[in-house]
């Protein structure tokens, strides 16, 4: 495998016992001009996944693609822990009208995550708050923003945290809920 970010060049070559070699990547071919390079693994972002076993012995983990392997331990129960919807108060109580008669994977459903207005996290379901910018900040990000003098974006730490791409409160949304989880709130 090649675990070097040096691409491969003739330089790299050699012969080994098996014909062509090369020194780089580890690729052989049976002479120096027919090996096979094997390519680098593509850099991926790493992913958290946050598990916790209460005092029975139930896993609770949020149902994300990472943790679907936690879904063949046994009978799964599945309960919303919150919802990315509108900050705008009439749009939110159409959405919350629309999405308790359809289901998750309906085109009603599918239709308003198309929205082109900002989104707000709730995670009320599982006895959280509405998120806010001081959830979102880390400690370290608030104190940077103390040291830099910024007191407006401190009194603004208390005000709902909003977002215009629903995908990025999403991704606020299962970093706070893994916290929150595993700090046991």
């Amino acid at each position: 495998m090649n675990t070097s970010a040096v691409p491969c060049r003739a330089e790299h070559l050699t012969w080994g016992p098996r014909g062509g070699q090369c020194l780089n990547c580890g690729g052989e071919g049976p002479n120096t001009y027919s090996v096979k390079h094997i390519k680098p693994f593509q850099k991926i972002e790493p992913k958290v996944v946050t598990v916790t076993i209460d005092e029975e012995g139930d896993v609770i983990f949020l149902a994300t693609t990472e943790n679907d392997v936690f879904l063949e331990l046994g009978n799964v129960v599945t309960q919303r822990a919150s919802h990315v919807e509108p900050v705008n108060f009439f749009l939110r109580v159409i959405f919350h009208i629309l999405r308790s008669f359809a289901k998750d994977k309906d085109a009603i459903a599918e239709w308003t995550r198309t929205w082109k207005c900002l989104w707000r996290v709730n995670t009320k379901p599982v006895g959280g708050p509405v998120l806010t910018w001081g959830h979102v900040y880390s400690a370290e990000q608030v104190k940077n923003i103390a040291r830099i003098g910024y007191s407006d974006a401190l009194a603004g730490l208390s005000n709902t945290a909003v977002w215009s791409d629903r995908l990025e409160a999403i991704r606020a949304e299962v970093k706070f809920l893994n916290k929150f989880f595993l700090e046991g709130k």
